[in-house]
C-alpha cells in the first residue's frame, strides 16, 4: 500500500510539472505615423509595458 502511495504521488507531481506550460512574453513596441502600438495582436495591454527602457 505504501508503495501505491508513492506512485500515485510521484506521477501526480511528474504529471503536474509536464503539464505547466512557461508563460512567454514575445511582444515588442513599434512605432509608425499613427504613433506606438505593441505587438501583441491585440489593440489593448495587460499590465506594464516600457519603451525606450523607461
Amino acid at each position: 500500500m505504501k508503495n501505491l502511495n508513492k506512485i500515485i504521488a510521484t506521477s501526480l507531481v511528474v504529471t503536474s510539472i509536464l503539464t505547466l506550460n512557461k508563460i512567454v512574453a514575445n511582444a515588442e513596441w513599434k512605432q509608425d505615423s499613427n504613433g506606438w502600438w505593441n505587438t501583441e495582436g491585440s489593440p489593448w495591454s495587460i499590465g506594464w509595458k516600457e519603451i525606450d527602457g523607461k
